[in-house]
């Protein structure tokens, strides 16, 4: 589900509907990626620096509002079944596969990573379980500002970048405020909300 979702922010916030994000981004020579591993989900936006703002307002909204449009989803499941079908070829992927398949069962390394049209659309169907809901849920649960964690690097100030983060980002959801600590085991935590 993670990779789905990973795919379906892109796809239309409700500030910014349908791929209006990418068009920005390929109208302005911006450059933008995301990549789900087994713990975690990376994005990375790039953008000329008199953009970044601007940029930053749009790619907020992918961790505020998306709209997960069930017929864009229907759209992003076959881009991920595409992407399944090309790495299977690969040999390293199918190397790892069967080592998740060996590795504990209750570890969530054994599970299925990458989701198909079977994974994330039929057996959820069967069971009831419309697919706008999941993502729903599963954004809810996993997109909240104590699990994540933001990078800016610009050429303004620290303090700029900072009030540039608490203005597009502090809007995120946040179920568990008694995570915000300004310490942590591995170091200083910058909260920004």
């Amino acid at each position: 589900m993670a990779h789905f979702v990973e795919h379906m922010v892109f796809r239309g916030t409700k500030d910014y509907p349908d791929d209006s994000f990418d068009r920005f981004m390929a109208l302005h020579g911006g450059l933008a990626r995301a990549e789900t591993r087994t713990d975690s989900t990376t994005y990375t936006v790039e953008i000329a620096h008199e953009l970044f703002s601007e940029t930053l307002r749009r790619f907020a909204q992918f961790f505020i509002c998306p709209t997960f449009d069930p017929e864009v989803a229907r759209e992003e499941l076959e881009i991920i079944e595409s992407e399944l079908m090309a790495n299977i070829r690969n040999e390293l992927t199918r190397v790892l596969r069967v080592d998740a398949s060996v590795s504990d069962q209750t570890h969530p390394y054994h599970k299925f990573s990458t989701g198909n049209k079977d994974t994330l659309f039929d057996v959820p169907m069967r069971n009831d379980l419309p697919m706008q809901e999941m993502l729903q849920t599963f954004f809810e649960e996993n997109y909240q500002s104590h699990l994540m964690s933001l990078v800016l690097y610009g050429n303004q100030s620290l303090d700029a970048l900072q009030v540039l983060a608490e203005n597009e980002f502090g809007p995120i959801e946040d179920e568990d405020l008694s995570m915000h600590v300004s310490e942590k085991a591995h170091g200083h935590r910058l909260t920004t909300l």
